[in-house]
């Protein structure tokens, strides 16, 4: 038998073998390649499956989607609303009127002057306050002196925990007070609480309870009240600052409430 009819044989033969398919690819490299494309598309279907099942099987939301929703209720989230009209009423230069009680049992007040500047951040979302002003101190000889003093004020409303946050820092400390709070319904006052740490009369740290009362008495003068409690005392009244926009002087209820929708 010659080479030729050896080969004719052999392709019968193998047309015989895989069935009537075979006839019509007379090619068996491209069969060969489709058989590697066919076995390629059936590992990839496979794996794309798999992923699928693993992220619940959600085959209706397209690639991405979460990640918008995602985006889009935080950019909602971040927007100031009606809590914010509370803080961007603070807005500006003011005159403060400080006492405290240094002494819970003397009833009469120390009283210090000072000016706090305040102005909005981040499109209105918080405010910064820098105070300036001193305070009646005991100097190292034991005698009272006016001593400077400055704080720094960051005032917001957390819309995702709906509470009113603040921190507090100044020039006689090194640590951060934290405080956070709700407002009334009419959005006059916010009350607000913190605890920190500070030295006792006989140099021990004592763990310090705060609650503080913020009162709109007009759109020109806010009215801060605090009070302390060591656990071993009662709550007393420790500090009183009464803030008056600088160059007004007016008492005259707001008209308006701020906006409160908690």
């Amino acid at each position: 038998m010659n080479d030729r009819r050896k080969l004719m044989l052999a392709l019968m033969c193998t047309c015989a073998a895989l069935g009537t398919g075979a006839l019509a690819h007379a090619d068996p490299i491209a069969d060969a390649q489709k058989a590697a494309r066919d076995a390629g598309k059936k590992v990839k279907d496979a794996a794309d499956k798999a992923v699928k099942d693993a992220m619940g099987n959600d085959h209706a939301k397209p690639a991405g989607a979460d990640d918008a929703a995602m985006w889009g209720e935080m950019m909602k989230m971040a927007q100031p609303g009606e809590p914010h009209k509370i803080i961007q009423q603070f807005e500006g230069t003011w005159d403060a009127e400080v006492k405290y009680w240094m002494d819970p049992s003397i009833k009469e007040p120390s009283i210090s002057k000072g000016t706090m500047e305040a102005k909005l951040v981040h499109g209105g979302r918080f405010i910064m306050g820098d105070y300036k002003g001193a305070f009646a101190m005991p100097g190292p000889d034991g005698k009272m002196q006016n001593m400077p003093f400055t704080g720094t004020l960051n005032w917001g409303y957390n819309n995702i925990e709906k509470r009113y946050e603040s921190t507090w820092n100044d020039s006689m400390g090194t640590g951060m007070m934290v405080s956070m709070g709700q407002a009334t319904s009419d959005g006059k006052v916010v009350d607000s609480s913190a605890e920190f740490k500070m030295p006792g009369p006989d140099g021990t740290i004592m763990n310090i309870k705060q609650r503080e009362k913020l009162t709109m008495v007009s759109p020109d003068r806010y009215l801060t009240e605090m009070w302390h409690s060591d656990g071993a005392r009662g709550e007393m009244k420790v500090m009183e600052i009464t803030y008056t926009r600088m160059g007004k002087a007016s008492d005259k209820p707001a008209d308006k409430k701020p906006g409160m929708k908690n």
